[in-house]
């Protein structure tokens, strides 16, 4: 029983490590805010969140630009993965 509350414990944490984690727009990596310059000139940031998944770090970004809002997914280096429009 004992090793079965462990290995629950072990999963739970290990699950919690790939739940999003909000991040203020200020704290986000010059690469990512760089990459989102360039694409979407005069953007405006409304939310970040810093994500681990399977394949590293990925940043969930919502923008607004040119009256619509966008959500955009990026790796560490500023590589979009991710750009759909959200309504």
């Amino acid at each position: 029983m004992k090793t079965l509350l462990t290995l629950l414990a072990v999963g739970a944490i290990s699950l919690s490590a790939y739940a999003g984690q909000d991040l203020a727009v200020a704290d986000l990596p010059k690469e990512i805010v760089t990459s989102i310059e360039k694409l979407y000139p005069g953007a405006k940031l409304i939310k970040a969140e810093k994500e681990l998944k399977k394949t590293g770090v990925v940043y969930e970004v919502k923008i607004e630009h040119d009256k619509k809002f966008r959500e955009l997914n990026l790796s560490e280096d500023g590589t979009v993965l991710k750009d759909k429009i959200d309504y």
